[in-house]
């Protein structure tokens, strides 16, 4: 499994705008999406927003992004660039999840291969 932050600051007030986009993004339940997290942090001059999803494994993440070369893109906020102040889209493998007493470790390669 795939967790994929990105990470923005944007203008007091357009917050709202880009979490439609994550609404919408959770809403069409694009093949390979497990879990979607998304946040603020208020300051003064901007807000901070954290869109955290959690993925099947890279190959779905290509897919929803458009392809191999926009990993690294917030296509998530494609249309909202003018409101990004900053933005960092970072990829990481994951090695477990759950709730406190229901620890999920992610399958290994070798169970993934067997459950196709």
């Amino acid at each position: 499994m795939i967790l994929r932050t990105l990470q923005a600051r944007v203008r007091p007030g357009d917050a709202p705008a880009l979490f439609r986009r994550v609404r919408e993004l959770v809403d069409a339940r694009p093949a390979g999406l497990v879990h979607v997290t998304w946040a603020t942090q208020e300051h003064e001059d901007a807000t901070r927003l954290l869109v955290a999803s959690t993925w099947r494994d890279l190959d779905a993440v290509y897919a929803a992004v458009g392809g191999r070369n926009l990993l690294w893109d917030a296509v998530l906020f494609r249309g909202f660039e003018d409101r990004l102040l900053e933005v960092d889209v970072q990829h990481y493998s994951v090695l477990g999840s759950g709730r406190p007493g229901e620890i999920v470790e992610p399958a290994t390669e070798a169970e993934q291969a067997s459950a196709s």
